[in-house]
């Protein structure tokens, strides 16, 4: 990558840490800014038109798929825009581009037969089956956690009175979601079989994250 776009690179990267984007948002947007950067041969990435963006953009619609295009188009607007705050830039070269058009398809769903041959292949009570049962449970609830939130989440975050789970998010938002009675039942059986588990008692920073005793690295 050129100097110059090094330099607006780490600039922008900066900005992202001090407005808390996750690690997950940073890297994507530095991938999408070396790809933009080797694409155009090195150039300066604040003095490109929009038919060079375009151009990009019509690079990853042929190699890629319309999804992959429009997460590049996103993150290239959220740049460019960055460059007009700081004013090193008068405008965005974006800012009469229209994204991607992205059909959506239908996420399919786990029919009823196959979840019950999963949630019997843990009906065991090891500490194991205890554990994948509350997490089969737990992502069948609506609003189901992202795998990256359930590893993240503490002892703490499990409300067995009110029936609640606390997550944290994207972006360091926190939501909370109420789970049902097998759920809560799964979870209460998991956490009595935690107490016993080495890892638990461990007294180190991480004892009272939920995951601390999953080789799996999910609760």
């Amino acid at each position: 990558m050129a100097k110059i776009n090094l330099l607006h690179l780490n600039a922008y990267e900066r900005d992202l840490k001090i407005r808390n984007r996750s690690p997950r948002t940073a890297q994507n947007y530095r991938e999408t800014l070396l790809q933009l950067s080797a694409f155009v041969d090195e150039a300066d990435l604040l003095e490109l038109s929009r038919a060079s963006v375009e151009g990009y953009i019509l690079h990853i619609l042929e190699t890629r798929s319309a999804a992959s295009a429009c997460g590049r188009y996103r993150a290239l607007r959220a740049f460019y825009n960055w460059a007009v705050r700081e004013e090193l830039i008068p405008e965005s070269p974006m800012r009469k581009m229209t994204p991607p058009r992205v059909v959506e398809k239908p996420i399919p769903v786990v029919p009823d037969e196959a979840l019950k041959l999963l949630l019997a292949e843990c009906s065991g009570t090891d500490f194991e089956s205890r554990r994948d049962t509350a997490i089969i449970r737990l992502w069948c609830e609506p609003g189901s956690p992202r795998v990256s939130e359930v590893a993240g989440m503490t002892v703490g975050d499990v409300d067995q009175v009110l029936d609640l789970v606390k997550l944290l998010g994207k972006g360091g938002r926190v939501r909370v979601i109420p789970y049902g009675s097998k759920t809560g039942q799964a979870l209460y059986r998991y956490l009595r079989a935690r107490k016993d588990h080495p890892l638990a008692k461990d007294g180190g920073k991480h004892s009272e994250r939920v995951s601390h005793c999953c080789q799996s690295g999910v609760l």
